[in-house]
């Protein structure tokens, strides 16, 4: 029977899945710490790596639905696709044993993921929202300041007389 071989295809491809996932969680916390620090050099990296990671993903994806056409075909009596939890059902021991502790593993990893997402997220939209309020400062000195200093960089008086000197 091509059930067990499928089994076994199946954890191979789900050890890759995972391999994918720790990958990107270890770029998130690279990216985490780049944000911290205010790294823009080592922002510039994480996103080189983000994109080569998409690109990997985008294989994995490939791999991902030629897998589940293949489960399908290996278990017609499965009504309107095959889930991992079917699968693990029907499977042998200790394949069995090694797809559940692959779908824990994997279930871990993408809530891992996710709260790193949201976390670098809200330093992003941290740190942008501080260059817009400085960059909304910086203009208002432009066009506010305009008259207010002299060329010698002392205050002038509200008329458009010579600059006032203060001291002490």
């Amino acid at each position: 029977m091509r059930a067990p071989a499928i089994c076994e295809e199946l954890l191979t491809h789900l050890r890759w899945e995972l391999e994918h996932l720790r990958l990107e969680k270890e770029l998130l916390l690279k990216e985490r710490l780049s944000l911290m620090r205010q790294d823009f050099d080592g922002i510039l990296e994480a996103v080189k790596e983000k994109q080569t990671l998409r690109t990997q993903g985008k294989i994995l994806e490939e791999c991902r639905l030629t897998m589940r056409e293949k489960l399908r075909r290996c278990l017609p009596h499965a009504q309107g696709g095959v889930s991992l939890s079917q699968v693990i059902e029907g499977a042998e021991e200790p394949t069995k044993t090694h797809l559940s502790q692959c779908k824990v593993e994997m279930e871990e990893l993408l809530e891992q993921i996710r709260i790193l997402n949201e976390g670098n997220h809200y330093l992003i939209g941290s740190a942008l929202g501080h260059v817009t309020k400085s960059m909304e400062f910086l203009e208002g000195l432009r066009y506010c300041g305009q008259g207010l200093y002299g060329g010698d960089g002392r205050t002038r008086g509200h008329s458009d007389g010579p600059s006032v000197e203060h001291r002490a």
